[in-house]
């Protein structure tokens, strides 16, 4: 299997992507405002501040925090012999 000629291939998580022998393509994490997030949320809880609803019963939270995409050498569009090979199946 070649990649990207036969596969196209995405990992997850940024780490040692770039190393592979040929660099693969990722979507990585923000890592640093994932920490930044639960270190303010656990701040927040272990403060002794009282919530209506219970005893310590904090309110629910969504936290949205986007990744990004590292196109690197596994993607990419197939070269025009390829596609051309492709293209008669």
């Amino acid at each position: 299997v070649r990649v990207p000629g036969d596969l196209a291939l995405v990992t997850y998580d940024d780490e040692v992507a770039a190393l592979a022998d040929t660099p693969l393509s990722a979507v990585a994490p923000p890592k640093r405002e994932v920490g930044r997030c639960a270190a303010e949320l656990l701040v927040e809880r272990l403060s002794g501040h009282r919530y209506p609803g219970g005893e310590g019963a904090a309110p629910r939270r969504h936290v949205a925090l986007l990744p990004a995409l590292r196109v690197r050498g596994s993607c990419g569009r197939p070269g025009a012999e390829e596609a051309d090979r492709l293209a008669a199946v």
